[in-house]
């Protein structure tokens, strides 16, 4: 007969333990250029939003009132938008870099202390390339984690600026604007937007 042996979750090895502990150990360190990167995201997707709204006033300079001027006045607008954003971006990229490099540096100093607490038989059966990987792989997981998790907080915040931007605009206008067949099905509400 044998016995079956079953493994019970420990509850320290969950995932939501694992990211509450990343962001209690790793994180809470950080907060201030955390916000920072936030800031700068949530400019970026205020940005974002506003290109796709101004992109109806664009097409309505161009095709209905055909005001040659009105296009040049958008067309500079949106060049600032997008350098706006383009300088948002740029500075998050190097505010999550700048954090996980200093996250991956402690990490890396707090194995290195650990190896060096080690015993010689602990080194014997091993080659000098595992621990070289296990430094490497195992102190950037924790920025890995991290950029990835606040990486999607930022697409949350762009898609909610989006959407707060063409809410108030009709539902065949939205759809229309995604779809041009339906735009021509219903008159009055074409792909062309607001009158």
């Amino acid at each position: 007969m044998t016995a079956t042996m079953q493994f019970l979750p420990d509850s320290r090895y969950t995932t939501s333990a694992m990211v509450r502990r990343l962001f209690v150990e790793q994180a809470l360190t950080h907060w201030r250029l955390y916000a920072a990167a936030f800031v700068l995201m949530a400019i970026a997707a205020g940005c974002t939003a506003t290109t796709a709204y101004l992109l109806g006033d664009f097409i309505n300079q161009a095709y209905l009132h055909k005001n040659f001027h009105g296009i040049l006045v958008l067309g500079g607008i949106v060049i600032l938008v997008f350098a706006v954003r383009g300088g948002a971006l740029y500075g998050q990229a190097v505010l999550l870099s700048r954090i996980g490099n200093r996250i991956s540096a402690a990490n890396q100093r707090r194995m290195f202390h650990k190896l060096l607490n080690e015993g010689l038989g602990y080194f014997v059966d091993r080659h000098s390339s595992e621990f070289t990987a296990r430094l490497n792989a195992g102190a950037t997981a924790a920025t890995i984690v991290l950029n990835l998790l606040v990486t999607a907080a930022g697409l949350l915040v762009t898609k909610t600026h989006i959407v707060a931007r063409h809410a108030h605009r009709p539902p065949f206008v939205r759809i229309g604007n995604k779809f041009p067949v339906f735009g021509k099905t219903f008159p009055g509400h074409g792909t062309f937007g607001r009158r």
